[in-house]
């Protein structure tokens, strides 16, 4: 099912990427803590504050461990897919109730993780209509799919 499909690498895609940002943010902590140590100053100052505030509105750590978790229930649903142990309509009904509890999106990754589900089933622009051809990422899915480090393996 592709919809299944979709949504699973969607989810895997968010969570590392939200786990990534949640350690760049860390890092830049880390480093702004050692130069207002050695230099001081309030630019850098600024900086420590900004980057704190931005990890404490949007929780990129708790954002990614949530997509983590539902990317490990839609691999789950998949693989049972897979072994043909439940129907159609019984995925349905699962994707509904799993798609209520869905993290928060990020729309540089939609496409790609669209790409992504495509290719695992085998479908490649070289099979599709001429309307129904996939396009290429844009520069900001590339920088997205990049930092999150799930390049998808679609052929053009």
């Amino acid at each position: 099912m592709p919809e299944l499909a979709l949504s699973m690498l969607y989810e895997k895609m968010m969570y590392k990427f939200y786990l990534r940002l949640d350690k760049l943010c860390s890092f830049l902590l880390l480093f702004l803590a050692l130069l207002v140590v050695n230099q001081g100053g309030v630019v850098v100052a600024a900086f420590i504050a900004a980057v704190t505030a931005f990890q404490l509105v949007y929780s990129p750590g708790q954002k990614g461990q949530s997509a983590k978790s539902q990317y490990c229930k839609y691999l789950k649903l998949y693989h049972r897919q897979e072994q043909g142990l439940i129907t159609e309509e019984e995925i349905k009904n699962k994707l509904i109730k799993l798609s209520k509890t869905d993290s928060d999106t990020v729309d540089s990754l939609y496409h790609p993780a669209r790409l992504a589900s495509l290719a695992i089933q085998g479908i490649h622009n070289e099979s599709l209509d001429e309307n129904e051809k996939e396009r290429p990422l844009k520069w900001n899915e590339k920088l997205a799919v990049w930092f999150a480090g799930e390049y998808p393996e679609f052929r053009f």
